[in-house]
């Protein structure tokens, strides 16, 4: 490995890394190696592969899923200029983060088991696929990803992209969240899926740790508690639109079960003067709802994961 790939890994890891602490993914295994199991098929051009690197390992409560855990691989790609060659790239690591997967599932020293109520393990993988290219500041790749069928039928659950856009909208989200209050708490929000029983002692509906299925969602809500205020959060990724705006404040009344007094929903590129009369005519479908009473919409900045290489 030449010395400018070495040092772009050790940043690209390091910000993976501080990523995690501010997702509630904070004590994750690091760098490490696994046997392989399956040599000939997991084998990589000409060369016999006899171990899988893992960058990061993980293991999470599922609160969307009862009685799951996921334990996931966390793979860090910190790399130049995106390109063009995206689903070239992209099934590279998807052939590096698979076979580690499917081996880890025959790995009895990384295997951790949350109790009697783990039914059944999700075994996952997330590509942090990160450019340190200018150009690339706020590119999503996500939606340029085409035909990726595993022809090679690796056995994993699922792999989940997060690209520059994704990690600074999780980024912003977080801080905006967290700059609406001086004190109180800031959670991530667990929606009722259907698929997260009510137990005895009843069902998590928040927390400080981010479920894996939304590590690349394009909407996040949170719940923040502030003495009497109880506030529904919602971030959206992409630029204002009406449309848009009446689905999310649906999402908000389904996700409230009446308990927040107070809704606010930000988009990266809101501005009340351009924007108010779309809002107040998106309320206006919603008359007599208590909701709407008390809903904001605002805006918010995306972060920029390239400071964590400070930090």
């Amino acid at each position: 490995m030449g010395e400018e790939q070495k040092r772009s890994g050790d940043l690209g890891e390091k910000i993976v890394y501080s990523i995690l602490q501010k997702i509630g993914w904070s004590s994750p295994s690091r760098n490490f190696d696994i046997p392989c199991h399956n040599q000939e098929k997991h084998r990589l051009k000409k060369n016999d592969r006899k171990s899988h690197g893992i960058d990061f390992l993980t293991h999470l409560h599922n609160p969307l899923i009862t009685d799951v855990q996921d334990t996931v691989v966390i793979s860090s790609k910190y790399r130049g200029k995106y390109g063009v060659s995206i689903n070239t790239q992209l099934k590279d690591f998807i052939r590096d983060i698979a076979p580690a997967i499917e081996c880890l599932k025959k790995n009895k020293d990384h295997k951790v088991n949350f109790g009697n109520k783990v039914k059944r393990t999700n075994y996952a993988g997330v590509i942090f696929w990160l450019s340190r290219n200018d150009d690339d500041v706020n590119r999503g790749v996500i939606e340029e990803v085409r035909d990726l069928r595993d022809r090679n039928n690796f056995k994993y659950d699922s792999i989940y992209l997060v690209d520059n856009k994704r990690t600074n909208f999780l980024l912003g989200s977080i801080a905006f969240a967290k700059s609406l209050i001086v004190g109180g708490s800031v959670e991530f929000l667990y929606p009722n899926t259907s698929l997260n029983v009510p137990g005895l002692n009843g069902r998590h509906t928040s927390g400080s740790i981010l479920p894996l299925q939304f590590i690349n969602s394009s909407i996040l809500p949170f719940r923040i508690t502030d003495g009497n205020r109880k506030i529904l959060v919602i971030t959206v990724i992409d630029n204002f639109v009406e449309d848009e705006l009446l689905r999310i404040i649906g999402l908000a009344q389904n996700l409230t079960n009446d308990w927040a007094n107070e809704t606010i929903i930000a988009f990266p590129d809101y501005r009340q003067y351009e924007h108010e009369i779309q809002v107040n005519r998106s309320k206006s479908r919603f008359i007599g709802s208590e909701l709407i009473r008390n809903l904001s919409v605002r805006s918010y900045s995306f972060g920029n994961f390239r400071t964590l290489e400070e930090e």
